[in-house]
């Protein structure tokens, strides 16, 4: 299995995270470890698959949250998966949750 990031990076973060699976209505939470410009590992209670898209909102600081439009499921296995961040026509946006 090949992938992009390294468990033992000491640079690696992590970030909540809701997903929302592409054309199906499935929502989850998780966790990304070891993000990357165009990758991440993902922990969650959803059941993926490789090939599938969904849709990411960072849960960050100050309840700010950052959606990214769509990733593509590149492996998973049990609760983990790698998502590759696809590009958009438009950039990720920021919103500040109310309190």
């Amino acid at each position: 299995m090949q992938t992009c990031f390294s468990s033992d990076d000491p640079e690696s973060l992590s970030v909540p995270c809701t997903l929302v699976v592409h054309d199906e209505d499935r929502l989850g939470s998780g966790t990304i470890w070891g993000f990357y410009p165009h990758c991440c590992h993902v922990e969650s209670e959803l059941s993926l698959s490789p090939g599938m898209i969904v849709c990411v909102s960072l849960h960050l600081r100050g309840n700010v949250r950052v959606k990214l439009e769509q990733g593509l499921i590149t492996w998973a296995q049990a609760s983990e998966f790698g998502l590759t961040f696809m590009p958009t026509s438009s950039a990720p946006t920021g919103e500040r949750s109310p309190t």
